[in-house]
């Protein structure tokens, strides 16, 4: 019984340590750079995704198309991808903002609408 005190007392302070001081993950980052941003899209991009460059389009499963306004590589066969939105008023205007993560990267994207 008293090495299973001893053992407790050595280990708690250590795991609270590593609990409350832990460094901050690339997702987490990420994440906390879109606060105030509304998730409008969850779903896979088709194919390989190679990363953002300008003006290259990225379609997802769902047909939606988003294109490219930032830059970054990255490499994914068909990954999940999260799409972020916020809404602006500039000179009067509605601007609507949107950003695409996959994994912990985070882009600029401009939405894409169909003609038909």
């Amino acid at each position: 019984m008293e090495l299973k005190r001893v053992i407790t007392f050595s280990v708690l302070p250590m795991l609270l340590a590593s609990w409350t001081e832990r460094p901050v993950g690339r997702c987490e980052r990420s994440l906390r750079r879109l606060e105030g941003w509304t998730i409008a899209k969850v779903g896979n991009i088709r194919g390989s995704f190679e990363g953002c460059n300008y003006d290259r389009l990225i379609e997802l499963d769902d047909g939606t198309i988003l294109r490219c306004s930032s830059y970054g590589y990255q490499y994914g066969y068909m990954p999940e991808a999260v799409v972020f939105t916020k809404a602006d008023t500039l000179g009067g205007q509605l601007v609507i903002s949107v950003r695409m993560m996959v994994e912990s990267e985070v882009y600029d994207m401009q939405p894409v609408t169909r003609r038909r």
